[in-house]
């Protein structure tokens, strides 16, 4: 089978058939498999199993699993290459692998302090799995835009992709980090010129956002890009809790 006929057998018939799984059954079926393949992920996509009709009921779980550790779901969206996949291990493990594209989605948790972690949700970037982003937004604390800041000649495409992303109500005023990735290319545009042909300012006026050059290879930026998310979910968080306190304030 192609890959672009598993990619629309996975979209079409598989998701919406599979039964739900918990995070841990992922976590562990993830680290029991790509710790041993995924130096040789030329055959398959080992997490190509994207659950995608129980992913909010997933996420929303994770807020309310540990009372005392905090953490926040994050999305990592983007075109397909622009090198989510490589970020996402690389942020896990410190490490390069060989990737492909993802049919579905891959999950990792990311310690970022003593009692806050990261829960971070890799979603494949192909054109039919960009339709199904809107299965994820709902629980969101926080969102990683990965643009490939080499290809010129997908920016527009990449563009339109984020512009339609913070259109949905689901993720009023969550923060964004722009991930303009691939700075070790010749000709990548810098973080300055990503935030102006994106339009960031304006589209992230009612939110907390930040722009960071990166290098997925090197790993040049990603300290700094998960220091400013965590710190924006933290405060997103924070903000949220007392919104729905002083909600509930009032009804007594």
């Amino acid at each position: 089978m192609k890959l672009s006929e598993a990619e629309d057998f996975s979209a079409k018939l598989l998701l919406p058939l599979l039964l739900p799984y918990s995070l841990r059954f992922i976590s562990w079926r993830r680290e029991k498999v790509l710790l041993k393949n995924l130096a040789a992920q030329k055959t398959a996509n080992t997490t190509c199993k994207g659950f995608i009709q129980d992913t909010t009921a997933q996420m929303g779980l994770q807020s309310t699993k540990h009372s005392k550790v905090k953490q926040a779901n994050i999305l990592m969206l983007g075109l397909d290459s622009a090198g989510k996949s490589t970020l996402l291990y690389k942020f896990k493990y410190n490490e390069d692998f060989l990737t492909i594209p993802t049919i579905g989605f891959n999950v990792d948790m990311i310690e970022t302090g003593k009692d806050f972690t990261l829960t971070i949700w890799d979603v494949g970037g192909q054109q039919k799995m960009r339709q199904l982003w809107c299965n994820f937004l709902e629980n969101a604390e926080g969102i990683m835009y990965v643009v490939d800041s080499s290809d010129k000649q997908r920016l527009e495409e990449s563009k339109k992709e984020f512009e339609l992303i913070l259109k949905n109500e689901s993720i009023k005023n969550v923060p964004v980090v722009v991930l303009a990735n691939k700075q070790d290319l010749p000709g990548a545009l810098n973080a300055e010129e990503i935030t102006r042909r994106f339009n960031v300012k304006k589209h992230c006026c009612d939110r907390n956002w930040y722009v960071q050059p990166c290098c997925a290879i090197t790993g040049e930026g990603l300290s700094e890009a998960l220091q400013t998310l965590t710190a924006f979910a933290k405060n997103y968080i924070r903000s949220k809790e007392f919104s729905t306190s002083f909600k509930e304030n009032e009804k007594l």
